[in-house]
């Protein structure tokens, strides 16, 4: 848990402890500390299988696609006849999602026509190269970059 700490790390226990003694660490006083934990938390690392990878929309916003990094901020917006998800930066559509990713996150209660994704929750995971060639010649047939979303829910 050390290693993987990215801001805080709050050490506790309820017994004494012997690595403590040993550092010669003086412990805070034991204060009683209410925490609300989250009432629901989901993660999710999509996939090109996530995408779907024909989505007209996709090719047109290439040059948008390609300036965007890890860690840019996304929104999955339900389509119009809230079916499935639209992923966004900037109000702008990007991708659309697989009917695979829309039944895997309707297996956690994620439904394009109940549910709505804060800012901050969908971040650019990566962008992903739709390369297919030619099984002979191996020109490419189409070549085209793809958003691909990481979801990240604590609320």
């Amino acid at each position: 848990a050390m290693t993987r700490a990215q801001e805080k790390l709050l050490l506790t226990h309820s017994q004494p402890s012997r690595f403590i003694q040993e550092t010669g660490a003086i412990p805070y006083p034991v204060e009683t500390i209410a925490v609300n934990p989250p009432q629901f938390v989901f993660y999710a690392d999509l996939t090109p299988q996530d995408i779907h990878l024909g989505f007209a929309g996709t090719k047109a916003k290439q040059a948008l696609i390609q300036s965007l990094q890890e860690g840019d901020s996304l929104n999955l917006i339900p389509t119009k006849h809230r079916q499935n998800w639209t992923i966004r930066h900037q109000n702008q559509v990007l991708g659309l999602l697989s009917q695979k990713a829309v039944r895997d996150l309707a297996k956690r209660h994620i439904y394009p026509d109940q549910f709505i994704f804060q800012v901050g929750e969908v971040t650019v995971r990566n962008i992903y190269r739709h390369l297919i060639t030619h099984e002979i010649t191996g020109e490419p047939l189409d070549d085209w970059y793809v958003v691909i979303p990481k979801i990240r829910i604590c609320r």
